[in-house]
């Protein structure tokens, strides 16, 4: 996504794309763009689908494992259905927010990735890397149990570490 659309505009544009200062660039930039538009459309397919499987960690007071496993396992069987070689950091990062949003919502889950962010990145760097993913996945992890339960923690860990990055 380099020369595109940033992972900083991305979530501000996910976050609230009617009220995103940045929303009309956005757009404009799909509109010429294929690649990313077509990122878009594939996370607001799999927002949907992911919307449907993790309502159900909102309906339930405790998940047991096998349901965990079993909700990743159909997470995981969308994002692979996608046909994509490997993915680029922002889109890992995209997908894993497309994941926790249905349990905590849009802006908890964007500053709770935020948060993961500047937490796993040294202060002369702004952008996550393939190799800073894996402290980004446990910082993500462990805010997420703080702020939506161990459950919640559990699915990201297995999810983000079930991912398969790659420098874009």
């Amino acid at each position: 996504m380099q020369n595109h659309i940033t992972d900083a505009d991305w979530l501000r544009f996910l976050d609230a794309p009617g009220d995103c200062a940045d929303t009309q660039r956005v757009r404009d930039h799909m509109a010429g763009c294929v690649s990313c538009a077509k990122v878009l459309e594939s996370l607001e397919s799999m927002r949907e689908g992911l919307a449907t499987e993790a309502g159900r960690i909102r309906n339930v007071v405790a998940i047991s494992d096998s349901e965990i496993d079993a909700l990743l396992g159909r997470c995981l069987a969308q994002i692979e259905a996608r046909p994509h070689a490997g993915w680029s950091v922002g889109e890992a990062t995209l997908l894993l927010r497309l994941l926790i949003e249905p349990i905590c919502g849009r802006g908890t889950a964007g500053a709770t990735i935020g948060l993961a962010r500047r937490r796993s990145l040294p202060t002369t760097e702004e952008d996550l890397t393939s190799k800073s993913w894996s402290i980004f996945i446990s910082n993500l992890s462990d805010a997420m149990s703080s702020i939506c339960g161990a459950a919640a923690g559990r699915l990201v860990r297995r999810a983000g570490f079930s991912i398969a990055v790659q420098e874009g």
